[in-house]
């Protein structure tokens, strides 16, 4: 059972050996309101490394015509299966028709393992056509133009435009205009727990730059491996690679077909030069980064980054596990049993689980459509796989107490982790006496409380009244989407992160949170949070802040997007400052309600990027930003 110390503490603001939030000192007035960062099309010149000449050329259009009609530009049919590979081929002007080649060869190599290949290719490559690629991949290759930082021309690292995608500005145009989508693009698309991302042919992602150029000093060429695996790291990935000759294939068959970390992979390709040169990575907590220049000091046209001693028998488990396409549900549909009582009357709660606990793995559990099922404890299961539980508009209606307990649904750890669990249409209904307000040692009661597990999805489900939290996620739990969803009242917080990996909150409605919208709060020094992204969701009310993201000292917290989203009834508030933290980004969220500044308050972190925010002001300014490195704010 979870320690209900850990359950109920609230978010950092509130808790006792921390100071409350203060307002700050009142300034001039002023209104906020910081303009997203432009990125129009722009034109590379060609790769060094590719010998081009005119039948190279009209082979390039001969094959873009003939491409254009016959290659699949978006995700595989939902009849696919088995672990995801997305193939992106980037514009690359007269290189193009060679980025095609190898992402074929690749594509190949890759269908041997599983038929959920996707495959995206200019002149169709658009950011949205990506976009939906990549999400969920355990394994994406990209040949095309890259850029990175440090490069001429670049005071600052721009996140917006550099270290991610190359792409077509529009669908059908031509393979030469190109428009870059940067890291903070790329980190607020989930990947697949421990995916490998593989970068062929893309300039300064290993360490090389522009041609012409004088080749880079190894300090400078360690700043851009580092800034190119930031973003995709903070994705979920485990491990960048990046190659600027050869073919991905070798890398493919060795994550689906060999045993060994994804170092001893590296170290053993084919394009090794035997001039390794190791240091830890500044932007990403804990990763490891590793140069092989053709010669010991000059040629960077290799590199790895991440957590390498990841084996690729972990990657491939993660892999099957994160397949946006579920096997096939070889139980069927089972509907709840007309003998539990789905009018609301009686307690349920115990042959509920007793019927759920029956039901075989694989299987799509239906509740009876508008019922009512009265619950004095959690619904909760443990170590299922691939199950779905469709609430069909049905009611879980809460009766118990305050604690965990009595939550409405629990995805727990005991007796091992469930994975490919979805959860979906589901009405859960708290018994709080003061729906959406907080009340100090009553917060246990969640209405849905993730201990654990792999692959859990959760859409359609309103939750209301709960004591806790509206979404809680613990004990290290990955790959959590919650989205379309609404959490009307809840007393704690909209969403709280205390331990887990690859979480996406998206497209969520939180009318009136009694304490935070959204925590991301690491209770001990053991716990982790990596790669939160909380993406176009609404907010009306709550009563301490926004967004927290702390908790304990020496805990990690690193990588956490909150983007697009919109505050009706208070201000943007969020306070990011007890312990070091890395990798936050807060860009593109809106209030409509005036309050004094500083409203964002970031202290302690390693890579912050505050861009396009919108915040009227009664006095101050809008951020507060000390003790932070590698900061964009404008």
């Amino acid at each position: 059972m979870l320690d209900p110390g850990r359950v109920q503490s609230p978010c950092p603001p509130e808790r006792p050996n921390l100071p409350p939030v203060r307002p700050a000192r009142r300034h001039d007035a002023e209104e906020a309101r910081l303009l997203p960062v432009s990125i129009g099309p722009q034109r590379a010149s060609s790769d060094r490394l590719t010998r081009h000449s005119g039948w190279v050329i009209l082979l390039a259009i001969l094959v873009a015509i003939t491409m254009a009609a016959t290659v699949p530009t978006a995700p595989p049919a939902a009849a696919a299966t088995g672990p995801k590979v997305a193939i992106i081929v980037g514009p690359g002007g007269s290189s193009t028709a060679t980025f095609r080649r190898l992402a074929d060869e690749a594509a190949a190599e890759a269908s041997r393992y599983t038929s959920n290949v996707v495959r995206v290719y200019s002149p169709n490559a658009t950011w949205s056509r990506v976009k939906a690629a990549i999400r969920g991949a355990a394994v994406v290759v990209y040949l095309g133009r890259g850029r990175g930082y440090p490069s001429p021309g670049y005071s600052t690292l721009v996140r917006a435009t550099l270290d991610g995608f190359g792409l077509n500005p529009v669908a059908g145009g031509d393979n030469t205009t190109t428009k870059f989508y940067g890291e903070n693009y790329v980190r607020a698309v989930p990947l697949a727990p421990n995916a490998v991302v593989l970068l062929s042919h893309v300039r300064y992602a290993p360490g090389y730059g522009e041609s012409g150029r004088p080749q880079p000093t190894r300090s400078v060429a360690r700043r851009r491996v580092d800034n190119y695996a930031a973003g995709f790291l903070a994705a979920g990935a485990s491990a960048v690679i990046a190659e600027a000759t050869g073919s991905p294939v070798y890398y493919i068959r060795a994550i689906f077909t060999r045993t060994m970390t994804l170092d001893a992979m590296w170290r053993a390709a084919p394009s090794r030069n035997g001039h390794v040169s190791s240091f830890h990575s500044t932007r990403t907590t804990g990763a490891i980064a590793r140069l092989d220049p053709v010669h010991a000091t000059s040629s960077y046209y290799r590199s790895i980054a991440g957590r390498l001693a990841t084996s690729t028998a972990k990657v491939r488990v993660a892999i099957a596990s994160a397949t946006t396409a579920p096997p096939p549900r070889s139980a069927g549909r089972v509907s709840v049993p007309s003998s539990i009582d789905a009018t609301g009357s009686t307690n349920v709660a115990s042959a509920l689980i007793s019927f759920v606990n029956s039901v075989p793995d694989g299987s799509t559990i239906v509740f009876k459509k508008g019922g009512v099922y009265r619950l004095n404890a959690a619904l909760k299961f443990a170590h299922r796989h691939n199950l779905t539980l469709e609430g069909n508009g049905a009611t879980l209606k809460g009766v118990g107490g305050t604690t965990e307990a009595s939550s409405l649904l629990w995805l727990g750890s005991f007796g091992g982790g469930n994975t490919g669990i979805v959860i979906r249409n589901f009405i859960l209904a708290g018994n709080s006496t003061t729906p959406g307000v907080y009340k100090g040692g009553k917060e246990g009661a969640h209405g849905i409380l993730i201990d654990g597990g792999s692959g859990i999805e959760i859409s359609g489900v309103t939750v209301r009244g709960v004591w806790g939290d509206c979404l809680y996620i613990g004990s290290s739990a990955t790959a959590v989407s919650f989205h379309d969803s609404n959490c009307a009242s809840n007393g704690r917080n909209g969403v709280t992160v205390t331990s887990g990996t690859n979480v996406t909150v998206q497209r969520v409605a939180f009318p009136k949170s009694g304490y935070c919208t959204l925590d991301v709060e690491p209770n001990v020094r053991s716990e982790a949070a990596r790669s939160i992204r909380f993406l176009d969701n609404t907010a009306g009310t709550w009563t301490n802040s926004f967004v927290s993201a702390e908790g304990a000292p020496g805990s990690v917290v690193n990588g956490v997007t909150i983007s697009g989203n919109t505050v009706t009834g208070k201000s943007l508030l969020t306070v990011i400052g007890l312990a070091r933290r890395a990798n936050i980004v807060f860009t593109n969220n809106t209030s409509k309600v005036k309050a004094a500044g500083p409203v964002l308050r970031f202290a302690h972190i390693d890579g912050l990027t505050v861009t396009g925010n919108v915040q009227p002001l009664s006095s101050g300014v809008l951020a507060s930003i000390t003790d932070s490195t590698n900061v964009t704010y404008p």
